[in-house]
């Protein structure tokens, strides 16, 4: 059963879900079926998707837009092999090994052993006590680039979609986008109502850069929730150029 068919099914039947997706494809599943609302206005002719893990919401979006170019961005090694080989077979789709942020050079990524949480900051105890134990981490040093200076903005096709999930990064990943951000149509992206990274930057913060920069905010696509006492821990938030 290939991935398609099981989003499908997912989408018919989602009390199946965990019996039909494999480990760390939900949140590929969520934005799939936000994206795929019928309300949706834009056919999208380029999908930049930053922090890919191993190409969950690419494979998760092909469907829709299958003549979208696709660039998928990812800095963890394992990821990263099951990413390459996943975007060989599709001539419409890149992946680029690199850590994305406002600066150029080297940076630790901690590599956990539940790889969707890979983050460049290291979690903080609210992770473990509100979602789950990530497990032990693997530190390797990893490139670091701007989204400015990773993709040639000559080439993006309007209209663009970029998506964000990076595990606290966000905000360093907006900051490097400045020339990027002026051809986006829509921002996907991941924030956190309390720190679940060590010093990341949480909704507050990114809300008011992404208003400064032109962006309001659309709809709200999924929730996270603690397992302790149900507090709202992240979101999934649209942005749309004004």
């Amino acid at each position: 059963m290939n991935l398609t068919t099981k989003i499908n099914l997912v989408l018919r039947y989602p009390s199946q879900s965990l019996k039909l997706l494999p480990k760390g494809g939900f949140g590929a599943i969520v934005h799939y079926r936000m994206l795929c609302r019928t309300w949706w206005p834009h056919d999208f002719s380029t999908i930049l998707d930053v922090g890919a893990n191993i190409g969950q919401f690419a494979l998760g979006v092909r469907e829709r837009w299958p003549q979208s170019k696709i660039i998928s961005i990812e800095p963890g090694e394992k990821a990263f092999k099951i990413l390459s080989k996943r975007a060989a077979v599709d001539p419409n789709w890149t992946a680029l090994q690199t850590a994305l942020g406002d600066e150029v050079g080297l940076i630790i990524l901690n590599e956990y052993e539940y790889s969707v949480a890979s983050s460049t900051l290291p979690v903080s105890n609210s992770h473990a006590e509100h979602i789950r134990d990530v497990g032990s981490a693997r530190q390797i040093k990893v490139p670091l680039k701007t989204l400015d200076g990773s993709i040639d903005i000559e080439q993006l096709r309007s209209p663009v979609l970029l998506k964000i999930d990076v595990q606290g990064s966000e905000l360093s990943v907006l900051r490097g986008a400045e020339n990027v951000l002026r051809n986006i149509s829509i921002i996907l992206l991941e924030l956190s109502i309390i720190p679940l990274y060590k010093e990341q930057p949480l909704f507050d913060q990114i809300y008011s850069f992404l208003r400064a920069h032109g962006f309001y905010l659309l709809d709200i696509v999924d929730v996270s929730r603690s397992i302790v006492d149900r507090r709202l821990l992240q979101c999934d938030a649209l942005f749309a150029r004004e």
